[in-house]
């Protein structure tokens, strides 16, 4: 099981993201999926988490200003963040360093380079798809596979 009911991992879509517990609102993201594994410090508030998970997803849209997040990302220690892009469609592979989001790596359908995740049990390419590019998970033992 790579993240199970047994496994402790919380994973939402569409949380509010802050980086304090009062006066959330003032500053707040919203990721597409965030997952938080055990003995991460974040905290529910119920209307909000407080603190970062272990890894993010950000879907960029159009005038999304998916880059420009990053400080707030490294601020509230998120370990890795995976933004997708569909124009042109990639994949950048960002990880927490020295108190920055670093780029760890980047697939896109000319390179379809494997990202592998430091913080989870999966890596992550682009591939050609029949109506649109897609997305392949693998297990880090490459027993599991999904196309998204």
């Amino acid at each position: 099981m790579i993240l199970g009911w047994r496994s402790g991992a919380k994973i939402r879509a569409g949380i509010n993201l802050s980086d304090r517990v009062e006066g959330w609102r003032s500053n707040y993201r919203i990721p597409d999926v965030v997952v938080y594994l055990p003995g991460n410090p974040a905290q529910n508030c119920g209307t909000h988490w407080c603190g970062g998970p272990d890894f993010g997803v950000e879907i960029v849209s159009d005038d999304d200003r998916s880059l420009e997040k990053l400080p707030f990302y490294a601020k509230v220690n998120t370990r890795e963040l995976l933004i997708v892009d569909r124009d042109p469609w990639c994949l950048n592979l960002y990880r927490l360093k020295d108190g920055e989001m670093i780029l760890a790596g980047k697939s896109s359908l000319d390179d379809a380079t494997e990202l592998v995740s430091a913080v989870l049990p999966l890596s992550f390419r682009l591939i050609r798809g029949e109506d649109r590019p897609a997305i392949e998970v693998l297990s880090s033992d490459k027993t599991q596979r999904w196309v998204v």
